[in-house]
């Protein structure tokens, strides 16, 4: 009992370092008496925070089983979009990762050694919308520092996901999703396109019983009414809970899970979805060199200078835009580590500002337009 609580501690630890970089919140519904290291272990939620929630207890001796409700693969923030034309993709989700505790940094050098992440030294600025000034994120952090050290003032506006301060940044490759892609295969089930609906204590047991519904491939009202009954508690027994996405304690969301049986889980859910969130919109858009021009390169072996000559030039590869109203990030996305499939397009993304979007909303989303 004792060894199961410090395993379980150090999870929720070392998630939240992880956690904190994303900004979900991971929870944990109480855990049965019973469970030992080889009890079985329910985490819903497949974003970073619980598939490594879900890599570490599997390290541990536990059988688990993630939850998502991705359609195609786990990865929430850590998403990339793909288009059927030209295979092109966009991170529309979480741009980098930026590691400022040591612990999370021990992990990037995991994520490093297994190729799934690389150091991202691209051309990153602060751009000023109002008077067009740009500065290099390196010369911003160094006179932030300077005028810290002389008691001056300092600017507190760190940018799009604190991205003007100090720390290493690291990008996915060949793709954000290559991150959770790599947790999701160190061991765990994960099960995509699940949406757990309900999630009750059964005292006398002292198990979690799970009950949900495969959305695929019913996806339009109609065969929605036409699917039977859900069972009661089809997605299994399970010895803990852990609850890793914000959506499962904001009633009226996708991701809502009804706990029934648990006083604490009801108390961690409610703290859930007290934590404040912005949405996210993506503009993703996609630049084409001239046809012709690409053939002859192509013939003449010169088809990525070609491209250069062709593309939109902007004086960086990624912008953190700073007084604007509308926009708070553009991204070549196709500039990153691995990004060069050979096609001459130029990817290129903007995030709007929270500003921009409406402050009212309960849980966080990331919507891209194409």
């Amino acid at each position: 009992m004792l060894h199961r609580k410090r395993i379980i501690d150090k999870v929720l630890r070392r998630t939240r370092i992880v956690a904190e970089a994303f900004r979900p919140i991971v929870c944990r519904a109480p855990m049965s008496s019973a469970a030992g290291a080889s009890g079985q272990v329910a985490v819903v939620g497949g974003g970073v925070s619980g598939l490594y929630c879900a890599q570490y207890l599997v390290q541990q001796g536990y059988t688990v089983t993630v939850f998502d409700l991705g359609k195609h693969c786990p990865g929430g923030r850590l998403t990339t979009r793909r288009t059927t034309w030209k295979g092109l993709q966009f991170d529309h989700g979480c741009q980098f990762v930026r590691p400022a505790r040591d612990t999370f940094k021990s992990i990037c050098q995991e994520w490093l050694s297994a190729g799934v992440v690389a150091p991202w030294e691209g051309k990153v600025v602060r751009y000023e919308a109002k008077s067009g000034t740009i500065t290099d994120r390196i010369d911003f952090i160094r006179q932030q520092q300077q005028q810290e050290k002389a008691g001056a003032a300092v600017s507190g506006n760190t940018g799009f996901l604190d991205v003007l301060s100090p720390g290493d940044l690291y990008i996915g490759v060949p793709s954000s999703d290559a991150i959770t892609n790599y947790l999701a295969g160190t061991g765990a089930t994960v099960r995509n396109d699940v949406k757990i609906a309900k999630a009750a204590f059964d005292s006398s047991t002292k198990k979690w019983l799970l009950e949900g519904v495969v959305r695929s491939p019913a996806r339009t009202l109609t065969e929605l009414k036409q699917l039977p009954p859900i069972t009661p508690w089809n997605m299994g027994m399970y010895d803990g809970l852990i609850l890793a996405d914000k959506m499962t304690g904001c009633p009226g969301t996708p991701g809502f899970v009804e706990l029934q049986g648990s006083t604490a889980g009801t108390k961690l859910q409610s703290a859930m979805a007290a934590v404040g969130s912005t949405p996210i919109l993506a503009l993703l858009m996609a630049y084409q060199p001239l046809e012709a021009t690409m053939t002859a390169a192509a013939e003449k072996g010169t088809l990525g200078a070609a491209a250069a000559t062709q593309v939109l030039h902007l004086p960086f590869d990624a912008a953190a835009v700073v007084n604007s109203e509308e926009i708070s990030w553009i991204c070549v996305d196709s500039n990153k580590p691995v990004r060069w499939f050979g096609t001459a397009v130029q990817m290129d993304l903007a995030a709007a500002s929270c500003g921009y979007l409406s402050s009212s909303s309960s849980c966080y989303s990331s919507r891209a337009v194409m």
